[in-house]
């Protein structure tokens, strides 16, 4: 299956299938999918950089301007997560990939 069959929206039939037969799977890949785009994209998603220190609101609740808050030292709190799902996604992944086999794989 292709990207261009996905677009001109020729989704295959086993596809079809599982989505009507279970529709939880379907929720399980659009919430994964938002996960992964965020932590590939976090650092330009950011509204303010994560490292850097306000003279600011400290310690200050949501708002508009800071939608988590700010922290002790002034720095956005929705900045500092979504850079920080980058790391919490990409560490296990390179786990996976570059660790031993599982037992009684040949």
């Amino acid at each position: 299956m292709s990207v261009g069959q996905l677009a001109a929206g020729r989704i295959p039939a086993a596809t079809r299938r599982l989505a009507r037969r279970d529709p939880l799977v379907v929720v399980a890949v659009v919430v994964l999918a938002a996960v992964a785009v965020i932590a590939i994209a976090g650092r330009w998603l950011a509204p303010y950089s994560p490292d850097q220190l306000y003279a600011g609101p400290i310690n200050d609740p949501a708002s508009l301007d800071h939608l988590f808050g700010t922290d002790d030292l002034g720095r956005d709190i929705l900045s500092r997560v979504l850079v920080g799902a980058s790391a919490s996604v990409t560490a296990p992944v390179i786990v996976v990939v570059l660790g031993p086999p599982p037992t009684g794989a040949r």
